[in-house]
This record gives structure tokens, sequence and C-alpha cells, in this order.
């Protein structure tokens, strides 16, 4: 494994409230690094699929991982829209996880574009076997569209001048990688100085934004997420960590529609019904779980994390 350990974050209130017990079937749709799938192996589960689209990072596992022997570890590459669309995984499990952050392997040793702390190429994508990287994106959109493209996967207020700011710059040849990014971002979101060590960097959230666009996760949150739940066993629960308010938002939006509680969406999802009392699924968590002031001081990564679960009734 990597020389920098990744630090999983909430680790015992994802066992808890996935109610991770002995004997049972469980999924990690989002192995990185086996973060909290470890933890789940340990707690005497009877199999546990874990599965990763970052092939890479399922290779490094299968050669150093902790657990890489255990014969109740399976291993798979897949996106989590592919898990919920295979008929297998229908009605068979006592919980599913899913964490929607990258891991520090991802993030310090890729070389993806990820960072914004050394130059990297503009890349983005977690499966290097499929998809189109974030340069050729770049090379072939108009400004509107990739301003609308900024605002739906950040809710940044200044997305079409961030989109023409990129764009000039990708096609003056000033944009080549990602701390190029970075210095565009911070040139156009940066606030006043006596604000600017109180907040994380400028560049972090438009990075979030691009690798939602060039992994396609805004689909996959939104269609992928809520799909789980029919993979899920009566009485199995699905919990979802994420890192950012529009990665929250729909999966809370999804999770309200699941337990009823969004009616004048039920046309649009198989599973939402008008009452929440008759609705197939149950709310385990109203408001989001989030870490304590301590976890937050040993892995600053941690202050944007929210967790959600939903428990399936029936």
């Amino acid at each position: 494994m990597s020389d920098i350990r990744h630090r999983p974050i909430l680790v015992n209130e994802v066992l808890d409230l996935l109610k991770v017990r002995a004997g049972g079937l469980y999924a990690d749709l989002t192995f990185g690094e086996g973060g909290h799938s470890e933890p789940i192996l340990q707690a005497g589960v009877h199999s546990l699929l874990a599965q990763d689209q970052d092939l890479q990072a399922l290779e490094r596992y299968r050669a150093e991982g902790l657990e890489r022997a255990n014969p109740r570890l399976i291993l798979r590459h897949a996106t989590i829209s592919e898990f919920a669309e295979d008929p297998e995984n229908f009605d068979k499990f006592d919980g599913i996880f899913a964490d929607l952050g990258v891991s520090t392997f991802q993030l310090l040793h890729s070389g993806r574009g990820f960072t914004f702390q050394k130059p990297e190429p503009l890349d983005m994508r977690m499966d290097l076997d499929r998809g189109i990287p974030l340069s050729e994106r770049l090379a072939d959109i108009e400004a509107d569209e990739l301003a609308d493209i900024i605002y739906q996967t950040t809710e940044l207020r200044q997305s079409r001048v961030l989109a023409r700011r990129i764009l000039q710059a990708f096609h003056a040849g000033e944009l080549k990688t990602s701390m190029d990014l970075a210095a565009v971002a911070e040139s156009v979101l940066a606030g006043p100085p006596h604000k600017q060590k109180k907040r994380s960097h400028p560049a972090t959230v438009l990075f979030l934004g691009m690798r939602m666009w060039v992994n396609e996760e805004y689909d996959q949150v939104a269609q992928g997420v809520p799909a789980l739940f029919r993979c899920l066993k009566p009485g199995g629960r699905l919990g979802v960590l994420t890192f950012h308010s529009v990665e929250d938002r729909l999966v809370k939006h999804a999770f309200q529609r699941m337990a009823g509680l969004r009616a004048e969406e039920a046309q649009t999802v198989f599973y939402a019904t008008e009452a929440s009392e008759k609705a197939p699924a149950e709310l385990i968590t109203r408001k989001p779980v989030t870490p304590g002031d301590e976890e937050i001081s040993r892995n600053p990564r941690a202050r944007s994390t929210k967790f959600r679960v939903i428990e399936r009734r029936h």
C-alpha cells in the first residue's frame, strides 16, 4: 500500500449504523484502500463484496493489502451503477456502503490531477480504462456548457467567469497541469486576504466538481444510489458518505423519496409512495452524522463529511 496510510472516516459510526454483524452479507462499493472494508471483515461477516472503479487500487490491494488473503473478501472492478443494475445483487445484502471521496493514494500518488499540491496531468479519471480525460473534455466544450457543468457540480456563483477563464487559459496553452487549473480557480475565487487563512483552498470545490464531471459522478449518485435500495434485504441498510453539499443533497433527496417524504416526485421513481408510514424505507439518520472535533483534528479532510443511512422495511 502507499507510504501514507489512508485514514477512513467515521469508521465506528459506519459499523454501528449499518448494523454490521457476524454472518451478514455486505458490500463496499468504493473500496479504495480498504479503510472501511477491513473493519467490516474483522467484525466476522459472512462475506464482503468490495468493488471500486479504480482498477489500480484493486491491484495494489491484491498485492499488499492487509486482508488480501481473506477468503471472505471478494474484490471486483465496477461502478456503483453497474452494481445496482446487476440482478444477481437484488434483495441480497444486509448492508451496503459507499464513500464518495477519493483516497489518500489517489490524491497524492496517482498522478491523475486530483491534487493541486504538485503539477499533474489534467486527467481526473478514476478508471483509466474508460472515460475521457479532463484535458480532452476542455478541448471540446463551449464556455456556456462548461459554466453549467461547474454550477451543477459545485454551485459556485462565479461559474460563468470561471468557465471563461479556464477555457481562455487552456486554449492559450497556459493550462496544462493541475496546478495551472488551481491558479485559475484562485484568481477567480480567492476571497479577501483576511478570510483566506480560514478557508480551504479556492480550488478545492472546483477540483471536486471537475472530478464529478469527468467520472460522471453526478449521474452515478443521482441515479445509482437510489437504485441500490433494491439490492438490500428487508431490514438491510444503505449508508453513503459525502464530502460536498451537492453530493449530500442528492443523497438526502434520494433517501427522502425512498422513505416517502418527497411525494411530489413519487412518479419519477419506482420506490416512492405518498405516505411515509407506508413507504418501503425508513430514514435512520434524519440529520447527517458528522465527525467530531477530535477526528477532524486528526484528519482535516474529514471536516466536510456527512453520513446518511436508510433501512429497507419490506
